[in-house]
């Protein structure tokens, strides 16, 4: 650019919004990408976010439903609900090694202290996912339409499973939950949108 342009450090609310975009390379120097930024950009297959961006806002990238791979930058401290809602191509989360908030375990998006699991992809692979131990809340559509998974054993840890949370998975055939989870509470949305005849377990019992 020519001098006196003045650089771009944030993508507003709902700026790309339903866009036609296909590839995306966010210039270097944004660090805010806010709520709704690229939502309902269902061509945009393609997106490189740099490394200065430090906050990812709420549904920033829901319905991107062609996006099949994300790149969490090690700088992002701060990611909103649901990001990645209606991601129905997404196969897999990475995140920088070096991120201090934020950690991608086989694909799978977790808070860095593995207490909040915030996405597990759509398009991965695999039939059963069990939840690691010591994980505490199910985030807002952590497994919303995810196209393979038929079980899912929940680990006593997990206290909060927040809207949508497993809603819309219509290959899901068993919840598990793996001990006697005391202070359990499960929206009830997040049990919305199953196929009929889901079997909710606890420790192997119906």
């Amino acid at each position: 650019g020519h001098s006196g342009a003045i650089p771009v450090t944030v993508i507003g609310e709902s700026a790309f919004s339903c866009h036609p975009l296909e590839s995306v390379v966010i210039p270097e120097g944004v660090e805010i990408i806010e709520d709704f930024a690229f939502h309902g950009c269902e061509s945009l297959s393609e997106l490189v976010i740099p490394e200065g961006v430090d906050s990812i806002g709420n549904m920033a990238f829901s319905l991107c439903s062609s996006l099949k791979e994300m790149y969490i930058p090690d700088m992002v401290m701060s990611i909103g609900s649901a990001p990645f809602s209606g991601c129905s191509s997404l196969e897999y989360i990475s995140v920088g090694a070096g991120n201090g908030d934020y950690i991608s375990i086989d694909g799978v998006l977790f808070t860095r202290d593995m207490r909040s699991m915030i996405r597990y992809p759509s398009m991965k692979s695999g039939k059963e996912y069990v939840i690691p131990e010591g994980v505490e809340s199910i985030d807002r559509t952590a497994f919303m339409k995810c196209k393979e998974l038929e079980v899912i054993p929940v680990p006593e840890s997990v206290i909060f499973v927040d809207k949508f949370g497993f809603a819309g998975s219509k290959c899901l055939k068993r919840i598990v939950f793996l001990g006697s989870n005391p202070g359990l509470y499960v929206e009830p949305s997040a049990l919305s949108f199953l196929t009929e005849g889901v079997v909710f377990e606890r420790d192997g019992r119906e």
